[in-house]
Order: structure tokens, then C-alpha cells, then sequence
């Protein structure tokens, strides 16, 4: 969801999260940490299948491996900013 490309897909997951779109610097951040988890899970489809085992949903096999666990980590790291915690 949230479009075709990185940049709009990022923004849809911050704007869900933070309720503002991805700053530019935020922006270069996922997108390298993004960039550099697809080579890895392309490089390694069993432990892409690994990180994608968790939860109660099954995964989506229409959803290619390697860019589906590179956008979960991207998820997970925007799930743990600072702005996205509640704190008490």
C-alpha cells in the first residue's frame, strides 16, 4: 500500500505512524537501511523466510521474499523511533 514507489510507500508508513510524511533526512536513512537489507535478504532467501515466520498472519506469497522482510525491518525501525513510542 501506499504507492508504486519507495518514497511514496515510506511516507504512507510514516504518515500512518507519525502522522506527518518521512522528512528528507528520514528519507535517506530508510531508504539506505532499505537498500542494504534487500541485498541481503536477495542474497539469502532462508533467512528472509525466517525474519517473515514470525506473527500470527500467514505471509503473503504473492509478495516477493527479499523486499517484503527488507520492508519489515524498515517498519520495525520506524515502529522504534522515539516520536512513534509512548512513553509515560
Amino acid at each position: 500500500k501506499g504507492g508504486a514507489d519507495f518514497e511514496s510507500q515510506l511516507d504512507y508508513a510514516f504518515m500512518l505512524t507519525t502522522a506527518r510524511p518521512a522528512d528528507e533526512l528520514r528519507k535517506r536513512v530508510f531508504r539506505n537501511l532499505y537498500d542494504s537489507q534487500l541485498k541481503e535478504f536477495s542474497a539469502d532467501a532462508t533467512r528472509a523466510g525466517e525474519l517473515l515466520k514470525f506473527g500470527e498472519t500467514k505471509r503473503d506469497e504473492s509478495l516477493n521474499l527479499a523486499r517484503h522482510a527488507a520492508w519489515t525491518t524498515v517498519a520495525s525501525a520506524i515502529f522504534n523511533l522515539d516520536e512513534v513510542i509512548t512513553k509515560e
